[in-house]
């Protein structure tokens, strides 16, 4: 009878290459486990088991998981070379090595190029040290001998290192930050991914508020409307008891309303000038956007000589325009 539960020990799979060498890092690590490197590296710790023991070697994911493994490893010291880092993906079969080419990988080895040029500085200032206390011994011998031959030595100049320029000092500032944006882990880089989102979104959210404000403003106080106008007649400067006025009339812009009617007015002296006296209203075109009609001066009251005329143009919803194309002066000699 099968029984339920975990399987015999004898029964369990066992790790893989690449799980064997993985757990070998892992122990170098006090307190580390594969459950810690699966929540550290954003990946589940089920997928994880299943690299471990074999079962998944191949997948458009897994060269994306494993990136994020060394990256984890890499943070707690116990990879520091990318032959370590090659040799460990390459413990599965249909991986090959970092590949300089793929963005992605680039930022993996850019690590241990790093951790490479800071090993070289480390080296060169134990080296140096070493040397000042060389120089400190040689220097001690010779202050003895310099006292036991009373003869004494000139004090050296102190020479003073050259100052850091602004320009390394930004270089090494924006070094040191990207390494750190190279070391961030998964759930880092995600949370810093949602951050920018949200910024992006208040700023566009705070946009379109600005542009519907604009757009009630203007629907609640739009710019005033004015019907155009030109002249057409009369044309001479002398004119007759009986005077033919014509003139365009039309909407300024597309989509405003269409022309009501004009009005063609005359003044002269002695008239209030802030009332001009109606000479005649064309309610409807002769022709496309022309409105025409004839005065009689004599019937308005009109006396000999010089006299102003003018037309005002009115649409369909009250806007007005008040002597579009100026006035005219001309002389009425019955």
């Amino acid at each position: 009878m099968k029984q339920g539960g975990r399987p015999r020990r004898e029964d369990e799979k066992p790790d893989s290459p690449f799980g064997k060498a993985l757990k070998e890092y892992l122990r170098r690590t006090e307190n580390f486990t594969q459950t810690e490197l699966a929540r550290e590296s954003g990946i589940p710790e089920k997928t994880l088991s299943h690299m471990v023991k074999g079962r998944r070697t191949s997948g458009t994911m897994l060269r994306r998981d494993l990136r994020d493994i060394i990256r984890v490893l890499y943070q707690k010291k116990v990879l520091l070379t990318l032959e370590d880092a090659n040799r460990l993906i390459t413990t599965i079969p249909a991986l090959g090595a970092l590949d300089r080419r793929d963005p992605e990988d680039a930022e993996i080895i850019a690590l241990f190029d790093t951790a490479g040029v800071e090993g070289e500085q480390a080296s060169d200032q134990n080296n140096g040290d070493a040397a000042s206390q060389n120089i400190h011994a040689s220097s001690d011998n010779r202050d003895n001998a310099s006292l036991s031959n009373a003869t004494p030595e000139p004090i050296p100049t102190q020479i003073n290192p050259p100052p850091v320029s602004e320009t390394t000092a930004r270089a090494n500032r924006e070094t040191h930050q990207r390494i750190a944006d190279e070391m961030a882990t998964p759930g880092q880089r995600k949370a810093k991914r949602s951050r920018l989102f949200i910024l992006v979104g208040i700023g566009l959210a705070l946009l379109m508020t600005g542009a519907v404000i604009t757009y009630v403003l203007y629907l609640a106080h739009p710019s005033a409307i004015k019907p155009g106008g030109g002249w057409i007649s009369p044309t001479g400067k002398t004119v007759k008891s009986r005077i033919y006025f014509a003139a365009y009339a039309y909407p300024t812009h597309a989509g405003e309303p269409a022309i009501d009617h004009v009005n063609f007015t005359v003044y002269w002296q002695g008239v209030d000038p802030r009332k001009w006296v109606p000479a005649c209203v064309s309610h409807k075109p002769i022709k496309k956007d022309i409105f025409a009609c004839t005065a009689d001066l004599h019937t308005l009251g009109v006396p000999a000589g010089e006299i102003t005329i003018s037309f005002d143009v009115y649409d369909r919803q009250g806007n007005h325009n008040n002597s579009p194309n100026g006035s005219h002066t001309v002389t009425y000699s019955p």
